[in-house]
């Protein structure tokens, strides 16, 4: 008798929260030459059992171009703690799009910078509460528009039925409603990817209660040795380094999975 036909992996997209995905496990590391449409397609996603709406385990498979999206601002120069920072960003993006072409898709907020009035803390009576100290000026600098545009491309693609599953790479509780959205009025599956350096940074309850299923990704990593993984300190502004074979990858380690 002839087994019943496998069933077809989850059409599956990937949105990467930028300004939480750096501050989460790329900071201060040497590791900021990723490629994470390599990181999720070929080590986080195979890794995963998945489930549809009918409790079936099912493989993913990422979705048709594009197949991730990256939520990003452009540095703004006044602020970049580092000389070349807007520099480095921009090669980073612009390697991105000529390695991957349609296959990556950048989406741009943009950071406001503005003097604002605030309490300061005083130093002799740190606990007096805010509205009894004295205040100041000080700059206040905000990404615009990523976790918006995050939450509207992962709700409009879940309605659209251009996926079976949304993976989303933030700890961002802004996000939530967004989740919850999805949940609610979909059957699209929602993967959580947590991005973090250390065990002691917890993932969003709220996040996690909306999510079907849930991973942290940390660097550095332990545990067995892998292939290395589109890691590269700082390749060619034109290109990724991203076959596995190169020996400017790392080695031994799983890096961020």
């Amino acid at each position: 008798m002839q087994g019943s036909a496998a069933l077809e992996p989850l059409r599956t997209r990937i949105y990467i929260d930028g300004y939480n995905f750096y501050y989460g496990c790329l900071r201060h590391t040497s590791l900021k030459w990723l490629d994470p449409l390599a990181l999720y397609e070929r080590h986080i996603l195979p890794s995963i059992n998945a489930t549809d709406c009918s409790g079936r385990t099912r493989h993913s498979r990422v979705a048709c171009a594009p197949a991730l999206k990256f939520f990003t601002a452009k540095i703004v120069a006044s602020v970049a703690q580092d000389a070349d920072s807007v520099s480095s960003q921009a090669r980073y993006h612009s390697a991105l799009r000529k390695f991957h072409g349609p296959r990556i898709e950048l989406i741009e907020g943009y950071y406001a910078v503005n003097p604002m009035k605030v309490r300061l803390i005083c130093p002799s009576a740190p606990k007096r509460p805010p509205k009894e100290c004295a205040t100041g000026l000080a700059w206040k600098v905000e990404e615009k528009q990523s976790d918006v545009n995050l939450a509207l491309h992962a709700y409009h693609d879940a309605i659209s039925g251009d996926v079976d599953q949304v993976v989303i790479a933030t700890n961002d509780t802004d996000l939530a409603p967004a989740l919850a959205m999805i949940r609610n009025t979909t059957k699209v599956r929602i993967g959580l990817v947590i991005p973090s350096t250390s065990e002691h940074r917890q993932p969003n309850t709220e996040l996690v209660n909306l999510a079907h299923w849930t991973r942290m990704n940390r660097h550095p990593c332990r545990g067995p040795t892998h292939t290395a993984v589109a890691l590269c300190p700082r390749p060619r502004a034109t290109t990724l380094a991203c076959a596995a074979s190169s020996s400017r990858l790392l080695k031994g380690s799983h890096c961020l999975t």
